[in-house]
This record gives structure tokens, C-alpha cells and sequence, in this order.
């Protein structure tokens, strides 16, 4: 039986164009490297996922979590820059990768934030004055404010 929390479901190609990025990205607040990252990633898209579209057991889950956000995020990009006239073709596959490229800056960016604040864990800490009480921040959010378009 698989791990799922602790098995590393981010595509082999999307997970070397993260590691990239988060290499030469400013992450004063956090103190990780490329693969403990890269594992934070895919336990909280994997939390998200479970928590809230989730399956009925967590034997379901393969990533799922991860890449339909990245895609999703990708095609709402694509189309907000078409409409935006900030990209001259919505359909050109060349401008589809460019933007997922993009996408997977945006997701390292915010990951670098979330997981700053919360001293580099992939899960946000208990506050001390409420135990039942944690950041509701998500890491998979609308990253227009990442992207800049």
C-alpha cells in the first residue's frame, strides 16, 4: 500500500521545473531544500484535495490534488490574458506552456509564503491561544495576485 501523504505525486516534469524555480527564488523565511519543498507541495495540495473535493478514501487520490489545480490554474490564466490582450492566442500550445510555466512560479511563490509563515511546515501551526483554531489559508487559492495577470 502507497503512502500517500508521504509519496511524492507531483509529475516528474512539473516537479523539475519547481525545484528550478525554487532554487533561485528569495525565501528568507524558509529554510528548506529543493526535495523537503517539493514533499510540502504535495502533502498540502494532498490535505486540500482530501478535505475538501476529496474521494471517499484517500487510496484514491494520485495527484490528483496537485496537477487539476495546476491545470485549472493554467486555462483561467490563459483566458484572463486572452481577454486582457496580454496574450495574442488563447489556443497556441507554445503560449499554453509558457503559461504554465508561469503557473508553477505562482505555486512556488506561494508556497514559499505559506509555508514561511508557518516556520516551514506543510501544515499551519495550532495557535497557542485556541488549539482547535489554524490558519484557514489554502495553498491552492487564485494566483492571479502571483501571476500579475
Amino acid at each position: 500500500m502507497i503512502d500517500r501523504l508521504n509519496t511524492c505525486m507531483i509529475p516528474e516534469s512539473d516537479a523539475k521545473i519547481i525545484k528550478r524555480i525554487y532554487r533561485c527564488s528569495s525565501r528568507e523565511k524558509l529554510n528548506l531544500n529543493e526535495e523537503e519543498f517539493l514533499l510540502n507541495l504535495h502533502k498540502r495540495a494532498y490535505t486540500e484535495w482530501c478535505e475538501g473535493e476529496g474521494a471517499k478514501s484517500n487510496q484514491e487520490y494520485f495527484g490528483q490534488g496537485f496537477t487539476t489545480f495546476v491545470d485549472n490554474e493554467t486555462l483561467y490564466a490563459v483566458q484572463r490574458g486572452y481577454k486582457n490582450k496580454v496574450l495574442n492566442s488563447a489556443s497556441d500550445a507554445r503560449t499554453f506552456n509558457e503559461v504554465r510555466h508561469a503557473v508553477l512560479e505562482a505555486v512556488v511563490k506561494r508556497g514559499i509564503h505559506l509555508f514561511g509563515d508557518w516556520q516551514g511546515s506543510w501544515a499551519p501551526p495550532i495557535q497557542k491561544d485556541n488549539k482547535e483554531n489554524r490558519d484557514p489559508r489554502n495553498l491552492r487559492i487564485d494566483l492571479r495576485d502571483y501571476l500579475g495577470f
